[in-house]
């Protein structure tokens, strides 16, 4: 794994090429042109302390532009890609935006992990885990607020079984991952964490912090987390937040041709079904 993280100012990244970190920290950082063929690749664009200059808190000026985009391909088979511009939970935390490809496939074996972590995420482009012959790897998306635009496909697939994908936090609210407060999936993206072959549906979570009275979960493509054609059991979605809306092009399943269905779980205070969708 490549990790380009801060340093001390004089000080090169370990096992790499040396990096003017000073510069990064403050600066966009982008992960464009030529696919990646390392195992895995992170970028982060982070700040040193705050210090104060003439009153003014540059750092934390500079903290709140940063970036991370990929609007080319990043690909790391069986393995890690990480892009990140801060903890989520930090709320300094810069912006995620991918509308290219990050490809983590499975070869040869289960499909390996993409995270994407920032304060404001927005993924329009592809992200892939599948693989072909074992089961789904995983998809991490975390951040203060999530979109996913219409161009958005996460495919969590897998021959044995489907993957995991945990948009905003993990099933109901629980470990470590810090919760969205606004998780929105636009008309036109797409969720797929079912098994291909024989092996049960996977697990995919859109949701925001239930506990924050104005949290909100939109839901208005398709999430899909199928049992096996040969074999298998359908998997289970979770959409949570204070306030739920399901829009008019949503679509989720959990069937399973061989196996049984699986579940759906909408767990908010305040939810909207809409009437054709209903």
């Amino acid at each position: 794994l490549l990790a380009l993280a801060r340093q001390e100012p004089d000080a090169p990244v370990e096992g790499s090429t040396a990096v003017d970190l000073a510069e990064l920290a403050k600066s966009v950082a982008h992960a464009q042109g030529p696919s990646a063929a390392a195992r895995g690749l992170s970028l982060a664009a982070q700040v040193p302390e705050p210090v104060l200059v003439d009153g003014e808190p540059e750092a934390l000026r500079t903290m709140l532009d940063n970036l991370v985009e990929n609007k080319g391909a990043i690909r790391a088979d069986n393995g890690l890609v990480i892009l990140t511009a801060g903890a989520a939970s930090d709320l300094l935390a810069g912006a995620v935006n991918n509308s290219g490809i990050v490809e983590a496939t499975g070869l040869s074996r289960q499909g390996g992990r993409i995270v994407l972590d920032g304060g404001t995420v927005t993924n329009d482009g592809t992200l892939d885990v599948s693989s072909a012959t074992d089961k789904g790897g995983e998809v991490e998306i975390t951040g203060q607020h999530i979109t996913l635009n219409g161009n958005s496909r996460i495919d969590a697939t897998g021959a044995t079984g489907g993957g995991v994908v945990h948009v905003g936090g993990e099933w109901q609210g629980g470990g470590n991952t810090p919760q969205a407060t606004t998780v929105t999936m636009n008309e036109g993206a797409r969720i797929d964490a079912s098994a291909t072959q024989n092996g049960d549906g996977g697990e995919i979570v859109l949701g925001s912090d239930i506990n924050q009275a104005d949290s909100q979960t939109s839901v208005d493509g398709v999430l899909l987390a199928q049992g096996g054609a040969e074999g298998g059991n359908g998997g289970r979605i979770e959409t949570s937040a204070a306030n739920v809306d399901i829009g008019n092009a949503a679509l989720l399943d959990t069937q399973a041709p061989a196996g049984r269905t699986g579940l759906w779980l909408l767990d908010p205070y305040n939810y909207t079904i809409d009437s054709t969708a209903a």
